[in-house]
């Protein structure tokens, strides 16, 4: 916090709280194995312990992210859920924590949510924003730039800690449970009786039995063949055991994100000065000349002389983005904004005589439509934690020792539920990119005809990338869940006959 009261520049005390975070990290396993090691422990110790880690791994890294630039009231309130989440997550392990199922060393052998710990990751990213100056005050401004005005002014990045907030409370067997135990799997050996082939590795004598011409480095090859034969098996077999608890809505959540991230981003581009947000637009203007275009249609071709003559020498571009617009006034960097007027008494008349920022400014204001968009996300999202909810896959043992796989049916309702939200969401994207894409097409031709011989226009293709990315992901997300509930439907039948 006392880096909110000095100069934005001054990131020493922004450093010293991400610098300290990682010493939490140790504590907390020093904790776990002096407790186990002296096979002593207390309630109190278990509270202490969880409040030590909700104040190293949850109110700490949402402190840092409201002094580096995440201060408006949604930021906040976001932050207070990763904070809430985190809480959560720890309560749920001290009281479940008993039934547990544990190994050899009293370890719990999985959790329920992603460890708290985890959420270093954050901070490591952080840091890295810190270094690049993309923080409130930096050069850069905070990273992936700001949506909104007043009251709903919101910084995108804010949904890093959302998301995992949300890894950390859900109800799925991870870590432990459905990853480590695979992992593992890639180095055990498979059982001989699955291919037919022998475990053991040739034995090659230092000296052969008298009287027998026996090849020593043929046989010391042979043993070497073999063991890269079974290296190859263990790492396939591996592979199909890791696969099996990666379950079919996991993918869907997988790709959701993916689809998030990506409309996220269309939506941040020229929000900030952030390296890459200004490449991320829907249309650009800027001066050019070049050879005009005569038509018969024309009343008056020598107009583009007039136009030429006011241009002059001028260079600045104009991009334009869902909630900014960035210009260029003289080929260096890029200064962006969401108020068109601050960038305009920025640059000077000779720079931009024609007034392609106040073009920019009103084709953003009159054309540009996100709200669709962000309606979507939050469908998504929805969509999102729906899945999280669905019950993982893991391994029981039965009353025989033998371990089986359990892969338990998700819920119908919800399933439908979240088919219905992801098919609107769709829509909705599919419909604010079309419209963005012709609009932006349409205005980009429009403007070039208009400044003819000085003007030159052109759409975003990053912009028109993500957003047709992001709908394509939605769709295979509607089209999977799609799948799953008439998969589940005809096995109901199956089961019923």
């Amino acid at each position: 916090m006392r880096y909110c009261l000095g100069p934005p520049d001054s990131y020493g005390p922004i450093w010293a709280a991400l610098a300290f975070m990682p010493f939490g990290l140790f504590f907390d396993f020093m904790d776990g194995k002096v407790a186990r090691w002296r096979k002593k422990s207390s309630l109190m110790g278990q509270e202490l312990d969880s409040l030590a880690d909700l104040i190293s791994f949850g109110v700490s890294p949402a402190a840092c992210a409201f002094a580096l630039g995440l201060r408006s009231a949604i930021d906040s309130l976001l932050l207070s859920f990763f904070v809430l989440c985190g809480l959560t997550r720890l309560a749920r392990f001290n009281v479940t924590v008993s039934a547990l199922p544990k190994d050899a060393t009293g370890k719990s052998k999985y959790f329920e949510g992603t460890p708290i710990p985890t959420s270093l990751a954050i901070v490591a990213g952080m840091a890295w924003c810190v270094s690049q100056g993309s923080v409130n005050g930096g050069e850069h401004g905070v990273l992936g730039g700001t949506w909104g005005q007043g009251i709903m002014e919101v910084h995108p990045i804010v949904g890093i800690f959302v998301g995992w907030g949300c890894a950390m409370s859900t109800e799925c067997n991870i870590i432990l449970g459905d990853l480590a135990k695979p992992l593992r799997n890639l180095f055990r050996y498979p059982h001989s009786s699955n291919f037919g082939l022998d475990r053991s590795i040739p034995q090659v004598a230092t000296s052969p039995p008298r009287g027998l011409g026996v090849d020593l480095e043929a046989v010391l090859l042979e043993g070497q063949a073999h063991k890269v034969v079974m290296a190859n098996m263990r790492f396939a077999v591996g592979i199909r055991r890791l696969v099996p608890f990666l379950g079919y809505h996991h993918v869907l959540m997988i790709l959701i994100a993916i689809a998030i991230v990506l409309l996220s981003l269309l939506l941040a581009g020229c929000s900030s000065s952030s390296p890459q947000i200004p490449n991320i637009f829907l249309i650009s203007l800027y001066y050019k000349s070049y050879a005009p275009t005569f038509d018969p249609a024309q009343v008056d071709p020598g107009v583009t002389t007039a136009i030429a003559n006011i241009v002059g020498q001028a260079q600045l571009e104009v991009r334009v983005g869902y909630f900014g617009i960035c210009i260029n006034p003289d080929g260096g960097a890029f200064l962006c904004s969401n108020n068109a007027s601050s960038l305009a008494g920025q640059v000077s008349v000779d720079q931009d005589p024609l007034n392609l920022i106040w073009v920019a400014s009103t084709f953003k204001d009159s054309i540009v439509f996100p709200y669709l968009i962000i309606v979507a996300i939050v469908l998504a999202f929805i969509t999102f934690l729906l899945l999280a909810t669905f019950p993982g896959w893991h391994e029981e043992t039965d009353e025989r020792g033998s371990e089986r796989d359990v892969k338990p049916f998700p819920s119908r309702p919800v399933s439908q539920v979240a088919l219905a939200l992801i098919f609107i969401a769709s829509v909705f994207v599919l419909v604010s990119v079309l419209w963005q894409h012709t609009a932006s097409v349409a205005a980009s031709t429009i403007a070039q005809d208009l400044g003819n011989g000085s003007v030159k226009s052109g759409v975003g293709t990053t912009a028109m990338i993500l957003g047709w990315f992001g709908f394509a992901l939605l769709i295979i997300v509607t089209i999977g869940l799609l799948v799953m509930i008439l998969s589940i439907s005809l096995l109901d039948r199956l089961t019923d006959d």
